[in-house]
């Protein structure tokens, strides 16, 4: 397929897709001579050398441009000389050493011995730039001075699979894709972005993806200097590197991008107010008189007076990855408050010391620690999370029931006497129920002032006779300070194929809670069993995708006690399968993910004229206008930033699912 990019320049390339990735060649004619940019592969021969026939005869081709040795732009070579081609192939030295093994008949300009310059008969100049690693060492790209053409080799690749060669806004999001598999580091890419912005372009053309017009160019440009990605494995100086050898403003550069995620660039202009450190916004750039570590201490110190701990703490994961590859000390204000911290937690063990002597052991898998922190300080009893980290364990456990009963008349105890008497009355409780257990029975506290009982290896009719009995004992005894009795609400722990565990387990309690307070309800002394379903008790399904612990724990906990099912996942590929298992009403998003981040599960729902129409809600601790970009071309629903209200969240599910 030809497209003509202007009097002189033709795009070629295969008339279908295959891949994800396609491969671009270039072909530029000036007066007698042609210039071939990136002839190809293997596989594309045939319709790439039918196109430049097209074009123009073959013996016309004076220079072959190669940018870096790749085989899906090198490999159709030796095919070409066959066809007669007789020119001259420009390339870096590095290049010309792989391309050695093909054993080319025609004869190299190396661009460095060249001064980085191409001049053809008519005075039309090529000028070559250097950009090293991306993804080659000795890559570079070309720009036609009088076009003002830049022929970017990778660089602004993309991954597409439809036949328009023209990028639309959507397609800084395939750029995305597309860098951070394929080179190395946002480090690497961002000072060649700076060197791009300064220059006139009118038209990208890169190897890979489509080409960038005009009105797209400096979004584009500034898209990838702010992009932030890391995939080299090895740290990049060694130990002995020194202070003057380490760029501190290109680091600085990356963190002051991230702090334009986080905060506004007012907020961030007054910190740096009256300081010896100016940062500059299009694009983002750093300024300073100060150098080396003096640089690079000031800046979090200036952080740290303005901002704080939660600056510090919002800034972290990146220092400690730049310190890590780098070989880089971490700033001084953070080690000056790790020793502080150090010595609160000394502080802290020394008065908690004592305390281990005194706590039992449960078994040989629970900690002092933990067993003290699990039980309840009334009962003793282990608490709600401890049974369900015993079914968590014994996850196989045979034909397993929950009992959940509570004293009907435990708050008018406490009013009508004291909270001390209804710490008795729980404690009377506990002692008749466990001089009464069996084989296979396992007493915990509930919710509130309930209790839980776990009994195994038993069957319907045989546990609603054994809470009747329970029951009917309490009613009996006269220990009690009043006449009491107790409502029950019993679950059969069913058998099924479920994804996470614990998901399940959480389940189970909130159906049991629900069947104990629709037996307080009832009346006093009632027991729900089998006269209710579990899906009475939840409106919708959600999928929660997160990894961190603490907010799966508080949106679960609060959207179940809205009558919502919550589905966990941690990355995307969890997500998918859990989508594909059950029936999801809407989806809870973080962007921050591993293996794939948000936009690219939203990006694969999206595939799906299906799964496409879910309701899709992003949460996330950086929200910025990039980001809200991308979200609403995925046509995301709602997008919240980190933290926020619960009942704020629950408005939009409720809104989105209506």
């Amino acid at each position: 397929m030809i497209k003509k990019l202007s009097e002189s320049v033709y795009l070629i390339t295969k008339s279908s897709l295959e891949k994800h990735i396609n491969s671009i060649s270039y072909l530029i004619l000036d007066q007698e001579e042609a210039i071939f940019i990136e002839p190809g592969s293997l596989s594309d021969f045939d319709e790439v050398f039918f196109d430049v026939q097209t074009i123009t005869p073959i013996k016309n081709i004076k220079y072959v441009i190669i940018s870096h040795p790749d085989p899906d732009l090198t490999s159709s070579l030796p095919l070409f000389e066959e066809k007669g081609l007789h020119a001259k192939i420009v390339t870096e030295w590095r290049t010309k050493e792989i391309l050695d093994f093909y054993n080319l008949k025609s004869s190299f300009y190396l661009i460095k011995e060249n001064n980085y310059q191409l001049t053809l008969k008519s005075t039309r100049k090529f000028t070559f730039i250097m950009t090293p690693f991306l993804h080659y060492s000795g890559s570079f790209v070309t720009y036609d001075n009088k076009a003002k053409i830049l022929f970017s080799g990778d660089l602004f690749g993309g991954m597409s699979k439809d036949n328009n060669l023209v990028a639309k806004e959507d397609y800084l999001d395939s750029m995305a894709v597309f860098h951070e598999n394929y080179m190395p580091s946002s480090e690497f890419l961002r000072p060649i972005m700076k060197d791009f912005l300064s220059m006139d372009i009118s038209l990208i053309c890169p190897q890979h993806g489509k080409i960038i017009a005009k009105e797209l160019i400096k979004k584009s440009i500034k898209f990838l200097y702010t992009l932030d990605f890391y995939n080299t494995p090895k740290q990049i100086y060694n130990v002995s590197a020194k202070a003057e050898e380490i760029d501190f403003l290109s680091h600085l550069v990356q963190v002051s991008i991230r702090l334009k995620q986080l905060y506004s660039i007012e907020l961030i202009n007054h910190t740096f107010r009256e300081s010896p450190i100016t940062i500059t916004w299009d694009p983002v750039d750093v300024h300073s008189q100060l150098s080396g570590y003096a640089l690079w201490n000031r800046f979090f110190d200036i952080i740290y007076a303005q901002g704080g701990d939660a600056w510090l703490n919002a800034l972290e994961t990146l220092i400690n990855r730049i310190s890590l590859t780098y070989k880089i000390a971490k700033p001084q204000i953070y080690e000056l408050r790790s020793r502080k911290l150090e010595e609160q937690n000394q502080e802290m063990l020394e008065k908690y010391t004592n305390l281990e002597s005194s706590i039992q052991k449960m078994n040989d898998e629970i900690s002092k620690t933990k067993d003290q922190l699990m039980r309840c300080p009334v009962t003793g009893l282990y608490n709600k999370e401890m049974a369900k980290q015993y079914l968590l364990d014994h996850i196989d456990i045979e034909n397993a029931y929950l009992i959940n009963f509570d004293i009907d008349q435990m708050i008018e105890i406490n009013r009508e006497f004291s909270v001390k008497i209804g710490d008795d009355t729980m404690n009377t409780l506990k002692y008749i129920i466990s001089n009464q257990l069996v084989k296979n029975e396992l007493l915990f506290r509930g919710k509130g002032s309930s209790f839980i009982l776990i009994k195994s290896k038993s069957n319907d009719q045989e546990v609603l006779k054994r809470a009747e009995n329970l029951r009917n004992l309490v009613l009996k005894n006269d220990q009690f300070i009043k006449a009491v009795t107790i409502s029950m609400g019993i679950i059969n722990l069913s058998k099924e194929d479920f994804i996470q565990p614990m998901q399940k387990i959480n389940d189970w309690f909130h159906d049991l809670e629900m069947k104990l307070e629709l037996a307080k309800n009832k009346g006093q002394g009632s027991i729900v069993f089998k006269d209710i379903k579990k899906a009475v008790f939840y409106k919708n399904n959600i999928l929660l995708v997160d990894e961190e612990q603490v907010n799966i724990n508080l949106i679960t906990h609060y959207f179940q006690d809205h009558s919502y099912r919550v589905y966990h996942a941690r990355n995307p590929l969890e997500a998918l399968s859990v989508i594909e298992k059950y029936h999801i009403d809407l989806i809870v998003s973080e962007i921050n993910l591993s293996k794939l981040d948000g936009f690219s599960l939203k990006k694969s729902l999206n595939e799906s004229s299906y799964y496409a129409n879910i309701p899709f809600i992003f949460l996330s601790h950086m929200k910025n206008e990039a980001l809200i970009e991308r979200a609403n071309r995925l046509k995301v629903n709602y997008f919240l930033k980190k933290p926020f209200y619960m009942v704020e969240l629950l408005g939009l599910v409720e809104r989105s699912i209506r």
